[in-house]
């Protein structure tokens, strides 16, 4: 049957015509409308036209013969990815190449797309004339093939034979799964089929409606299946990964205008896409393409989908960066579509953080949609329809499509998964299907329409329906109280890796994040906030497409992160521009000799906080009154060489060194006890043999150096101890800046390194004297706690997790915190703090994480837990840019106090809609709280709204008011400012 099935595939299209194929190769893309500037050369079938991410204009001429009465098609296989143009330069069709990875991934299917009629291209005399955009790489960002121009024809298609060849294909399928599903079917498909098989054989009279009635009849078998599996057209894209930013464009547009032409061919074709970042690409580059998509969202046969800009990481996001994801999303649809989205669409996110149901629930969505917790390398996660509940209690509906995939061919053997492999079954018969091919492969095709049509409800199917996911989320929401809960993170226990590789884009990340809130933060202070709104959103939005999923995880090639390294510096360096400006100052390095009495530090803090400034001969401290650049004192004390590399001490600490550079033990003198139980901070290099992506669980059985101590320097600062050590590793060299201040608990790490040891990890540890089944981590407007232990397969699987600003082991009478400036990797097992510092592998950035890195990071001793020592408020004064500046000019009054400590914020801005203030509070350490919140400017009233600042309710019209947190809360105030001129 295979035999004859192939056979009659080949029989569908009639070569009847050929090219004359011109080209113009450039490394960078050429608009429509500037291509026939480009020199041309003439190629042949069988030529190669480009190396990895070239880019070629394709002029394609021919004559169809007059002769010829069917309509005629471009069929195309450059083993690349091509965009055809009509006439006024509109894209109109995505070629892709058929030798592309993606169709050697076992049951996905045949990525190509190859056809488009040629009807709008021919004039009257025949003539046919067409403009292709090409890139040189498949979906994967391969070249395959060589690059060779393979076929370039016009053939004509019999559609009859085609109609038969679906029908054979799929009917062939369903047989065999009924081998097991449904043995009377199984029975009935092997006799229609020897029967349908028999007419095409004998090709008499009119076999091929005589072999169509057959399979007509036979796909009418009747199913014992009660599912319904509800189908949506989708092309997940990666903004970035296995190839430039900039061919994600080119990608974006290749696949809607493939989604719109499919929805010419069949009118019961539903399209979703996520990422209004792509669609706002589109709209630069492709205004024609984007008003199609528009009356396509109108009518309701394209879905715009999830909340975010892009589809960001939610492990190492910023707590506000994952707002500003909503914000900039969710306003773009209302604006751009008239559409209020409903639900946040993240497939292929790497774990999803334990207060990302508040986040959702707060910006307006009720449901969730993902893909990748089904990617588990120990556990299968317990569910596939439930409501997920966030660190604060709040609840939305979640579903996982049972297939585990975001890329289904809409076959046999996948529709089952989505019907068996269903948890809820014994709760509901309804699961979602995502079909296309994504990532550049051009979406759905044809093929996923023809499949589908012919597999709603035959044995052993289920029932289809091609419909917007809204729809089935709508259906589902309705009954949701029937489905489980599962509280807490959506921990992936897969990728890693992800938490520390591409060091360097997740250093800068974290630096855009606290320089925006501090710049927002004084251009309200300034009353300068309405000067430069919109360049600061288009800052933010940069920031936020660095930080989609295949991005700041650091799991793309080598050029993404050359050209994004590149970009943050410029936007670090506007970013210190603009706060020089609106504080009529200029902004000092650590590297200048300057004064102290000559500076000012401006506080973001709602807090008394301190900042340090080291320069090569000064060690600077300036504590600060809250959101203020009004000093509480100055302390400056002079570089002189000190006496002891081995020791340091003060009035609470006393640590001793071993010879290799690590630490041999740490006294805390409040308690007369060890905080160490085993040697701390010896920086060891582990063998790392995986990838980008992932950590092997036995990594710490393999073959490890510790880092060789080459020589150690003492210095004082008046009372502040430091000591430089000099490492080598290979051809690696590290310096290590180790610090203690007088009175001080917390010990400072500082680490510039040039890393060359490749397929490497460094990491540094604290074995501690404090024991507890549970540590307590950092994340997004609050803290999770782990376990410790290794009792289970789910626990064991937790080998490595993602931490924000610290960590913290305390057994509730003492303990100790890590604080970082920019790693996320912790491992706390067995009462040790380890800390992931550097994973640089080959793949998929080649000499990944090799060069120069900065980081620092911070041991905190304390007493009582993290709540007592306010851990986070001390890493949080460990992270926050304080902008050093000389200016003679005072930055005015705090905009706002509060007077509780445990509530902070994450954001002081100009609101999106008009004039007014937007303060974002939280409560930080996971306990009912209250506070008095007085706002320093005059009111007309305060209100408060959702995340994306809708909504708003008025909670007074005085300048001061209470508010009431629950554990882990964050309300978002709206300030209504008087207007000028009113009394």
């Amino acid at each position: 049957m295979k035999n004859l099935i192939n056979k009659l595939k080949k029989q569908i299209n009639t070569k009847v015509g050929s090219f004359h194929i011109e080209g113009a190769v450039t490394e960078e893309p050429v608009p429509f409308e500037k291509r026939e500037a480009l020199t041309f050369k003439e190629y042949k079938i069988g030529d190669s036209w480009g190396e990895l991410f070239s880019c070629g204009w394709f002029h394609l001429t021919g004559k169809i013969d007059p002769s010829i009465s069917y309509p005629v098609s471009l069929k195309l296989d450059m083993n690349c990815e091509a965009l055809l143009y009509n006439a006024y330069g509109v894209p109109v069709k995505g070629f892709t190449n058929g030798s592309s990875a993606f169709g050697f991934m076992g049951h996905l299917g045949d990525p190509g797309k190859y056809y488009y009629p040629l009807s709008d291209f021919t004039s009257s005399n025949g003539d046919v004339e067409l403009w292709l955009d090409a890139g040189m790489n498949d979906l994967f960002g391969n070249v395959k093939k060589k690059g060779r121009i393979e076929i370039v024809e016009m053939v004509t298609r019999d559609m009859t034979i085609r109609e038969l060849y679906y029908d054979l294909n799929t009917l062939h399928s369903l047989k065999l799964a009924c081998i097991r599903e449904d043995r009377q079917a199984y029975r009935i498909y092997s006799r229609g089929l020897r029967k349908a098989a028999g007419i095409i054989r004998s090709r008499k009279g009119s076999w091929t409606a005589d072999a169509l009635a057959v399979t007509a009849e036979l796909l009418k078998t009747e199913s014992r299946a009660h599912h319904e599996i509800s189908s949506i057209g989708h092309a997940h894209l990666d903004l970035a990964w296995l190839w430039p930013v900039r061919e994600s464009y080119r990608k974006g547009a290749r696949t809607f205008a493939n989604a719109l032409r499919l929805m010419d061919d069949y009118e019961d074709f539903y399209f979703g896409a996520s990422q209004p970042q792509l669609y706002e690409w589109v709209k630069d580059q492709h205004p024609g393409l984007y008003e199609q998509i528009k009356e396509r969202v109108a009518q309701g046969r394209w879905e715009v989908q999830g909340g975010m800009w892009v589809e960001a990481d939610t492990n190492i996001s910023g707590e506000e960066a994952l707002v500003r994801q909503m914000l900039y999303g969710i306003r773009f649809y209302e604006k751009e579509f008239g559409i209020r989205v409903k639900s946040l669409w993240l497939p292929d996110v790497f774990g999803y953080s334990g207060n990302m149901p508040q986040i959702i629930k707060k910006s307006g969505l009720d449901y969730f949609m993902t893909i990748k917790i089904s990617w588990n390398d120990t556990n299968k996660f317990p569910h596939h329809s439930f409501n997920w509940e966030g660190i604060d209690g709040s609840r939305i509906f979640a579903h996982m499509p049972p297939e585990g995939e975001y890329n289904s061919p809409a076959n046999v053997y996948y529709l089952l998964k989505s019907m068996k492999n269903y948890r809820e079954k014994q709760l509901d018969n309804r699961t979602l299907n995502l079909f296309g091919v994504g990532d550049g492969g051009g979406g759905p095709a044809p093929s996923h329409m023809e499949r589908l049509r012919r597999l709603n409800g035959p044995a052993p199917m289920a029932k289809l329906r091609i419909e917007p996911s809204w729809k089935f989320f709508e259906k589902l929401s309705g009954i949701k109280e029937k489905f489980p809960v599962f509280k807490g993170e959506l921990y992936l226990e897969k990728h890693r890796g992800t938490y520390t590789s591409q060091g360097r884009v997740k250093y800068y990340n974290r630096r855009m994040e606290q320089k925006l809130k501090t710049l927002e933060t004084v251009l309200i202070q300034t009353g300068r906030f309405g000067d430069f709104k919109e360049e600061l959103q288009t800052i933010w939005k940069e920031v936020l497409l660095y930080q989609f999923h295949d991005i700041l995880p650091g799991s793309s090639i080598k050029r993404v992160y050359s050209e994004c390294l590149t970009r943050y510096k410029i936007l670090d360096e506007r970013i210190d521009a603009i706060t020089a400006e609106i504080c009529n100052a200029r902004l000092v390095s650590s590297e200048e000799e300057i004064s102290p009495d000559r500076l000012t530090v401006y506080n973001p803090l709602p807090v008394q906080a301190a900042s340090r400034r080291v320069s090569e001969s000064e060690y600077q401290i300036f504590t600060m009154e809250p959101l203020s650049d009004i000093p509480v004192n100055i302390k400056s004390w002079t570089k002189e060489p000190g006496k002891d590399v081995r020791m340091m001490e003060n009035s609470q600490l006393k640590l001793r060194f071993k010879k290799d550079g690590s630490i041999a033990s740490i006294l805390d003198k409040s308690t007369g006890k060890q905080v160490h139980r085993a040697t701390g901070n010896r920086l060891t290099v582990y063998t790392d043999i995986a990838n980008a992506w992932d950590i092997s669980r036995h990594y710490r059985l393999l073959p490890k150096r510790k880092m060789r101590l080459l020589r150690s320097e003492s210095f004082t600062y008046g009372p502040v101890q430091e000591i430089v050590q000099h490492y080598r590793h290979g051809k690696s060299s590290l310096v290590l800046t180790i610090r203690l201040e007088p009175d001080s608990q917390r010990i400072d790490f500082g680490i510039r390194t040039d890393w060359q040891s490749s397929r490497t990890m460094l990491r540094t540890a604290f074995p501690l004297t404090v024991k507890s089944d549970t540590a307590v981590y950092d994340i997004q407007f609050g803290s999770l706690e782990r376990v410790t232990t290794n009792k289970n397969k789910r626990e064991r699987a937790q080998y490595e997790a993602c931490g924000h600003n610290w960590a913290d082991l305390n057994d509730g009478t003492r303990g100790a915190a890590l604080f970082t400036d920019c790693k996320y990797g912790f491992r706390i097992k067995n009462n040790t703090i380890d800390l992931n510092l550097i994973k640089s592998t080959n793949h998929p950035a080649k000499e990944g994480d090799l060069g120069e890195h900065q980081m620092a990071y911070s041991l905190y001793i304390h007493r009582g837990d993290h709540i007592d020592a306010r851990v986070d408020e001390k890493a949080m004064e460990f992270n926050t840019w304080m902008p050093v500046m000389e200016s003679e000019d005072s930055l005015g009054a705090a905009p706002f106090e509060l007077d509780n400590s445990n509530i902070t914020y994450s954001t002081l801005k100009e609101s999106e809609d008009g004039n007014d203030l937007i303060l974002r509070l939280y409560e930080r350490n996971g306990r009912n709280e209250s506070c008095r919140l007085k706002i320093n400017r005059s009111t007309d009233g305060i209100y408060e709204t959702n995340m994306v600042e809708e909504d708003p309710v008025e909670l007074s019209r005085e300048d001061t008011i209470s508010l009431n947190f629950r554990p882990f809360e964050v309300k978002t105030i709206k300030i209504e400012l008087k207007k000028k001129g009113v009394k």
